[in-house]
């Protein structure tokens, strides 16, 4: 549907914004924004309008399901290896994907624009360049050493109006380049969703039935995308040394690859025949599933090896109290300086040996306790901190300001400040009630 807009949440008064992803499949930025989106709608009634290339039909009917309102139109780029080609076609199609969401915001009256790639980052920029009604925001900044950004990535810090980072480390990354603009920037951790209850025991003996596993095999996890960057290789080699010690214990259980072999990119071919290798008979790989909550409750430890900007599937797996092996770097160091130590360890990055005696030091040491996930990565902490950073943007454009003072939306002493609720029930009811009074 080119440019159309489905759903129940573009409809409400008062404050309206626009959440863009131009991602081709769905992966954890784009859970994020999902989760993000109904938060705002749940939380705080701001009406949230999802723009998506046309062709991430997942990403859609997901957002579809959770009755957040859709603008899709076709945002395609030529890519080599999933990074975008330097080609006069591409500049072309860039501005005309510019033309695309400026008429997309004029149509949803949209006050404000966040991003959620790289690729939707330049696209925002370019149109706030060129005559864009609405204030932008440029967040979920890539790692940059895993974007060719170039002049591009400066264009996106000319741009916007402010930057949020999902973690210190990436904004640590990215203080030569920011340093040069002036704009208000903030550290908003990525928002995780807390799952809803999991019987691990009877997940975990499912799939050791399904696999014809004993009841002694230990399950090591890995939930992420089959990417080169993710380096899931790391998980298969410690996977085989452990078993090298203590033959068919150790079974991998990867989560995130492709449904359809002929969509295998050369990392994921690469990697399936290593496993085949190295652990024959003591690996699964599934394809990507839109709930990987009751296999990740099923698992004895969860590795994650990749230096990532946040690292989602860790708080994901402290809310399961799943144990944890994470590279000792970015985002995984920042969220474990936060949890309790008994949520995981970490490892210096690429070192599969590392790995593998993380996972017996935890499966030998394994503390039935769960301990909470720390108040910094909770729904409140994040998504309040996320609206009061939007209402901060807005101010200055007096009629955006006008409307955040009359929807009632972010609350405060002088209608503009978030309101902390040691009770977020109490908290949730209040807001509502202030959405939905006179004026």
């Amino acid at each position: 549907m080119q440019g159309a807009a489905k759903g129940s949440g573009a409809g409400r008064s008062g404050v309206r914004i626009g959440l863009v992803n131009l991602s081709r499949f769905v992966g954890g930025a784009e859970r994020e924004m999902l989760d993000q989106a109904a938060a705002f709608r749940d939380d705080y009634g701001i009406a949230v309008v999802a723009i998506i290339d046309s062709r991430n039909t997942a990403f859609g009917a997901m957002l579809d399901e959770c009755g957040i309102a859709v603008a899709a139109a076709d945002f395609r780029l030529e890519r080599n290896y999933g990074a975008a080609s330097l080609s006069l076609g591409n500049f072309r199609r860039l501005w005309r994907q510019t033309a695309t969401l400026r008429a997309i915001q004029k149509r949803h009256a949209l006050d404000l624009l966040a991003t959620y790639s790289f690729h939707s980052g330049v696209v925002g920029a370019v149109a706030r360049l060129s005559g864009l009604q609405a204030k932008l925001v440029v967040g979920q900044l890539m790692r940059r050493d895993l974007a060719r950004g170039g002049l591009l990535e400066h264009l996106q810090f000319l741009a916007a109006d402010a930057v949020t980072y999902n973690s210190n480390a990436m904004r640590a990354a990215f203080r030569p380049l920011a340093r040069r603009y002036r704009r208000p920037e903030k550290v908003v951790y990525s928002y995780v969703r807390k799952p809803g209850p999991q019987d691990g025991r009877k997940e975990r003996a499912r799939v050791l039935a399904e696999c014809g596993l004993s009841a002694e095999t230990v399950i090591v996890g890995f939930c992420g995308r089959f990417f080169k960057d993710k380096r899931l290789a790391d998980v298969v080699e410690a996977v085989a040394q452990l078993n090298a010690t203590a033959p068919g214990k150790f079974f991998l259980l990867a989560m995130g690859g492709s449904a359809d072999p002929s969509a295998y990119e050369a990392y994921e071919t690469e990697v399936r025949t290593l496993a085949e290798i190295k652990c024959g008979g003591c690996h699964r790989f599934l394809p990507f599933a839109r709930d990987p909550f009751p296999l990740l409750a099923a698992c004895d430890v969860l590795v994650m090896p990749s230096i990532e900007p946040f690292g989602r599937v860790l708080v994901e797996a402290m809310y399961l109290g799943i144990p944890f092996v994470a590279a000792d770097a970015g985002g995984p160091r920042e969220i474990m300086d936060l949890a309790d130590p008994r949520c995981g360890k970490l490892v210096p990055p690429v070192r599969a040996d590392l790995i593998a005696a993380a996972v017996l030091d935890i499966v030998g040491n394994r503390c039935d306790e769960r301990p909470p996930v720390p108040n910094a990565l909770s729904r409140e902490a994040i998504i309040g901190g996320a609206v009061q950073f939007y209402r901060d943007v807005l101010t200055g454009t007096p009629k955006a300001d006008r409307r955040v003072r009359d929807s009632g939306v972010f609350r405060g002493s002088d209608g503009g400040g978030f309101e902390a609720n040691r009770d977020p029930a109490a908290a949730k009811q209040s807001r509502r009630g202030a959405l939905h009074s006179p004026g």
